[in-house]
């Protein structure tokens, strides 16, 4: 299946005209690099940890809110929150149903973020709701997305430049459609931070 945009996502750069991305940082995150939640998140119930077909994954189930969690680092370059030129985010992740859904289903998913500032006390939680993911009628692998800009207002992931920063993201009902029965595996985060330049 080719790799594209979620469904409702943005298919221009953050819908600012004539931008440059200015990729800063690139990392992907596997099952070893995963911690699975606990009464210190906000969603505290975790996903599975299971093998499928030879692959380790992190199965999130329907009917209950699980979570997984990794940490980054907020790059150090030329990160600006908001305004003009704004730096963004954008989510990557790789999934499949656990089971054929027998139609095309629905999967509700949260990414909730906190940062760890340099001698100060670890900030609070932050969330956004993300872009429900449209899951078809199949057990193959898919490739989804979402962007972000960086900033401290609604629906934007705010930070601090080189500081530590500790997500999770949580499985929930689906804003519109049927919800995905059984487990979702997912098997991969990708995680970009840009800078957009006119």
């Amino acid at each position: 299946m080719p790799f594209g945009p979620w469904p409702g996502a943005s298919t221009s750069v953050n819908g600012v005209t004539g931008a440059v991305e200015i990729a800063l940082q690139y990392r992907d995150f596997f099952s070893q690099d995963w911690q699975l939640p606990d009464a210190a998140f906000p969603d505290p119930v975790p996903g599975t940890l299971a093998t499928v077909g030879g692959l380790r994954v992190v199965q999130l189930a329907n009917g209950v809110t699980q979570g997984v969690s990794w940490t980054d680092t907020v790059p150090k370059g030329d990160i600006q929150q908001s305004g003009v030129d704004p730096g963004w985010a954008r989510i990557y992740l790789t999934s499949a149903a656990n089971v054929l859904p027998g139609a095309v289903k629905a999967v509700g998913l949260r990414l909730s973020w906190r940062t760890l500032y340099n001698n100060q006390p670890i900030s609070g939680w932050a969330t956004i709701t993300l872009t429900d993911i449209a899951i078809p009628n199949s057990v193959d692998w898919q490739y989804d997305r979402q962007d972000f800009i960086l900033g401290f207002g609604v629906g934007e992931i705010g930070t601090e430049k080189g500081a530590v920063i500790q997500f999770e993201l949580s499985r929930i009902p689906p804003a519109a459609g049927v919800d995905l029965p059984g487990d979702l595996n997912l098997v991969r985060v990708g995680f970009r931070w840009t800078r957009l330049q006119q």
